[in-house]
C-alpha cells in the first residue's frame, strides 16, 4: 500500500472463486471494521482510497464475503498509511539539483531522503526501481518508504518484483536501522541484498515496523533484528515478504511484540526461520503471535520457534498469549517444523491460547508440530497434516502443568516417531476424526497420562494407542481390506542408499510389485523395483534425500496423492462415535473438514467451539463423589447441553448417572450416586452449542479416573 498526496493506492491478490472482497478505512486502528465498506471488484489488483487528509494516519483492513452473504468478515493485516506530499529518490538523479521534493530534483542518495524525512517529522519517501549502496540507513517512526517506481512515479505501475527497488548492503553492514517506538516505520516493496557481505539486513530497537513485499536476503548473521528493551510493547507486520538465505536466523525477535506475519516465506536460513527468544506478553496485556498463509522451509533450525515468556518482574495483573497458525507450511526444516515453548510456568495469572490449523508439517529433521505446555495454557490443532517427519507428527510435551490438547480433523501419517505423542508430564491428549497411518513409532502415543481418541481410523499403523483409551475408532492392518479413496499399502524407513538403490526396514514384503513410490510425503511419483528383501530400485532418486526418511508405496499405476474419502462398505463407515438416536457418521477426517482437503486453508477462518480445561485436570483424576467441571472456549448455549449431548459411560457401556448445570462458558457434571471406581468417559456431542451457535467442533471422549 502506497500513501501519497490525498490517496492510498492498495494492491490486491484476488480473492477465492465466489468471495466479494471490500476494503475498510478508519483513522483508528481499533474500529477499522466499524466502517462503511468500500467493495473492490473481483478482476481489480489495484485500488485507489481518495479524498483522505493529508497528516492524518489511517488504517485499512480488508474483509471479505462468501457471494450472497451481507456482511464482511476481517480476513489477513490492517495496515497503516498517512496521506501527504513524498520526498523523491532515484538513484539516476543529479545530486546538485536534489531536493527530493519533484521527480526531476530527487534525492540520489537514500539516507539523505531519510533525514530529510525524520526532520519533517514523518513523511513518504518514494523509491525509483534501480541499485542502491546502503550502509545504517536510519528509519525513524513514522517514515514510510515505498520502491519500485518508475521514472514516472505512478503508483499504479509499480515493479514489487526483486527486479525493482534494490537495497546492496556494503561489507560487514547493518543495512537498515530502526527506532523511534510509533507510528509504524514502514518498508515497502524494497529489496534489501546482502550479497554474503553485509551483517544485518534489518535491525529495530524500540520501534513498530511495518514490512511488505519485501525480501531480505543473503545476510551472514540475521535477516531481521527486533529488540524491546522498554515496557512497552509494539507490533510487527509482515505481510508478502521473502526472508532467505541468511546465515543466522531469519528473523531474530527478543521482547513484548505482536507479531503478525501474513503470506511470506522464511526459507533457507542457516538457523531458525523466524525465531521469538522470547516473546514476551507485558502484565495487563495481550501479546499476540498470529501467523497466516505463510511458508517455513529449508532453515536449519527450526521453521519457526517461538519461546513465550512472563517479564522478569511481575504483579498480579496476569496477562495472556494468543497463539494462532492458519493455512501454513513448515517442511523439510533441520529440527522442529513448529515449536511452541510455553516458559512461563510457576508464573501466576499468565496464560496462552495456543490453535493450529489448516497447516501442514512435512520432512522437517525433527517433529512436525511441537508444543510444550509446560505452563497454563489450552492447546487446540485443527484439520492439520503431520507427514514423513523424522520425530513425531505432532508433539506435546508438559513437565509441570496439566490440562487439555486437543486434535481434530487431522492426518498424521509416515513419520518415524509417532503419529501424536503427549510425554513428559501432565497433558492429555484427546484426538478425534483424525486418520493415523503408517507411523513408526505408533499412532497415538501419551507416555505418562492416560489419553483418548475417538472417531478416527488407524491405517496400517503398528502399535496404534499406547497409553491411550481408543473409542469408535477402527484398526485397520491388512492393505487388502480398503478403508480409503487411495492411501498408501506399505510404510517404510528408508536407512541407506546406494546410486538409485535405497536401503529399506522393514522388509519390502508388503510392497505391490511395480509400486509408486513416494518419498518423504513430496508428492512426486517414481517407479520402483524390488531389488531385494531390504532394498527398492528407485528411479530419480533425489541427490539431497535425507536419510533416515519415510518411504511409501502405493498400488501400480496409482497416484501418490492420499485420498481420505472413506469407501462404501469399509470398517470406516459409519463407525464415527455420535449421540444416542443421531444419524451414523464415518470416522476419519472427512466428516470435520467438509469436502476440502486436510491442511488446506479456507478464505474464512470460522470459530471453533471446543472445550479448553477441566476441574480438576483429567491428570488428576476426580473425586469418586465429586463434581466434574468442564471450561469451554466460549459461553454455553444452556439449551443443547442435555443428557443425550453429554453423557457419562463406563467401560462396559452402562452410563453413569449425573446432574448437569451451566455457568457462562463452565458445565458443571455432579454424580448422583458417585462415579464409582473404575475408570470411565465423558462423551461431549457435536449438538452441543455456544452461545452464538457455534456448534462443537467434532465428538470427543474425556478419560476420566477416580480417586478416593
Amino acid at each position: 500500500m502506497v500513501a501519497g498526496p490525498g490517496a492510498l493506492h492498495v494492491s490486491l491478490r484476488s480473492a477465492d472463486a465466489g468471495v466479494d472482497s471490500a476494503l475498510f478505512v478508519s483513522t483508528s486502528h481499533t474500529d477499522v471494521y466499524a466502517n462503511t465498506p468500500r467493495p473492490v471488484p473481483s478482476s481489480v489488483e489495484r485500488f485507489a482510497v481518495t479524498g483522505l487528509s493529508d497528516g492524518a494516519m489511517y488504517f485499512v483492513g480488508l474483509g471479505l464475503r462468501a457471494v450472497g452473504e451481507a456482511d464482511y468478515r476481517p480476513a489477513g493485516l490492517v495496515l497503516s498509511g498517512r496521506p501527504g506530499a513524498t520526498i523523491f529518490v532515484d538513484a539516476a538523479a543529479d545530486p546538485s539539483l536534489a531536493d527530493g521534493l519533484r521527480p526531476d530534483t530527487a534525492f540520489a542518495d537514500v539516507t539523505r531522503a531519510m533525514l530529510t524525512a525524520f526532520s519533517l517529522g514523518g513523511a513518504n519517501v518514494w523509491v525509483r526501481s534501480g541499485d542502491y549502496p546502503v550502509a545504517n540507513v536510519p528509519l525513524f517512526a513514522g517514515v514510510h518508504v515505498y520502491g519500485g517506481f518508475d521514472d514516472g512515479f505512478e503508483p499504479a505501475r509499480r515493479d514489487l518484483t526483486e527486479a525493482g527497488t534494490r537495497w546492496n548492503s556494503v561489507a560487514r553492514a547493518v543495512s537498515v536501522g530502526i527506532q523511534g517506538g510509533t507510528p509504524a516505520a514502514v518498508l515497502d516493496g524494497i529489496h534489501l541484498l546482502g550479497r554474503g557481505v553485509g551483517a544485518i539486513g534489518i535491525d529495530a530497537r524500540d520501534a513498530t515496523v511495518e514490512l511488505r513485499s519485501v525480501s531480505v536476503s543473503g545476510f551472514l548473521d540475521r535477516g531481521i533484528r527486533l529488540r524491546n528493551t522498554t515496557t512497552d510493547d509494539y507490533d510487527f507486520v509482515v505481510t508478502h515478504a521473502d526472508i532467505a538465505g541468511n546465515g543466522g536466523d531469519g528473523v531474530s525477535i527478543d521482547g513484548a511484540f505482536d507479531v503478525l506475519l501474513d503470506a511470506s516465506r522464511f526459507r533457507g536460513n542457516g538457523q531458525e526461520g523466524v525465531e521469538l527468544d522470547a516473546l514476551v506478553a507485558l502484565e495487563g496485556d495481550t501479546a499476540r503471535l498470529v501467523v497466516r498463509a505463510c511458508a517455513f522451509s529449508g532453515n536449519a533450525s527450526e521453521g519457526l520457534d517461538a519461546d513465550l515468556e512472563a517479564p522478569l518482574v511481575t504483579g498480579a495483573g496476569g496477562a495472556r498469549f494468543d497463539v494462532r497458525v492458519d493455512g501454513s507450511t513448515f517442511g523439510g526444516n533441520g529440527l522442529d517444523g513448529l515449536l511452541i515453548d510455553l516458559d512461563f510456568e510457576g508464573v501466576l495469572g499468565w496464560s496462552a491460547s495456543v490453535a493450529i490449523r489448516d497447516s501442514c508439517a512435512r520432512a522437517n529433521g525433527g517433529s512436525g508440530f511441537h508444543v510444550d505446555a509446560d505452563a497454563a495454557s489450552d492447546v487446540y490443532f485443527h484439520r492439520v497434516v503431520a507427514t514423513a517427519n523424522a520425530g513425531d507428527g505432532v508433539l506435546v510435551s508438559s513437565e509441570s502443568e496439566p490440562g487439555l490438547a486437543l486434535i481434530a480433523g487431522s492426518v498424521v501419517a509416515a513419520n518415524l516417531g509417532a503419529g501424536v505423542r503427549a510425554t513428559f508430564g501432565n497433558r492429555t491428549v484427546v484426538a478425534s476424526h483424525c486418520v493415523f497411518a503408517g507411523n513408526e513409532g505408533g499412532g497415538l502415543v501419551s507416555d505418562t497420562v492416560e489419553s483418548a481418541v475417538s472417531s478416527s481410523v488407524f491405517w496400517l499403523q503398528p502399535n496404534p494407542v499406547v497409553g491411550a483409551r481408543a473409542t469408535s475408532s477402527p484398526i485397520v492392518a491388512d492393505a487388502i481390506a480398503r478403508v480409503f479413496a487411495n492411501a498408501p499399502e506399505a510404510y517404510l524407513r528408508a536407512v541407506g542408499r546406494s546410486g538409485n538403490r535405497l536401503s529399506v526396514s522393514p522388509s519390502t514384503d508388503a510392497v505391490p510389485s511395480s509400486a509408486s513410490i513416494e518419498l518423504e510425503d513430496d508428492g512426486v511419483r517414481r517407479a520402483a523395483s524390488i531389488a531385494s528383501d531390504a532394498a527398492l530400485t528407485i528411479d530419480d532418486l533425489p541427490a539431497g534425500l535425507r536419510i533416515p526418511s519415510s518411504v511409501v508405496a502405493f498400488a501400480p499405476g496409482a497416484d501418490v496423492g492420499e485420498d481420505y474419502h472413506v469407501v462404501a462398505g469399509s470398517l470406516a463407515e459409519g463407525a464415527a462415535l455420535v449421540a444416542p438416536g443421531a444419524l451414523a457418521l464415518d470416522a476419519g477426517v472427512y466428516p470435520v473438514i467438509g469436502e476440502r482437503a486436510p491442511g488446506v486453508a479456507d478464505a474464512f477462518s470460522t470459530p471453533v467451539f471446543r472445550p479448553v480445561a477441566t476441574i480438576p485436570a483429567l491428570a488428576s483424576g476426580v473425586a469418586e463423589h465429586g463434581a466434574l467441571t468442564i471450561v469451554f472456549s466460549q459461553p454455553v448455549d444452556p439449551t443443547s447441553f442435555v443428557l443425550d449431548t453429554v453423557r457419562a459411560v463406563d467401560r462396559d457401556g452402562n452410563e453413569i448417572e449425573f446432574t448437569l448445570a451451566t455457568s457462562g462458558d463452565r458445565v458443571v457434571l455432579d454424580p448422583t450416586d458417585g462415579w464409582g471406581a473404575e475408570p470411565f468417559v465423558v462423551e461431549l456431542h457435536t449438538a452441543l452449542l455456544a452461545s452464538d451457535g457455534t456448534r462443537l467442533a467434532t465428538s470427543l471422549v474425556l478419560p476420566i479416573r477416580t480417586r478416593p
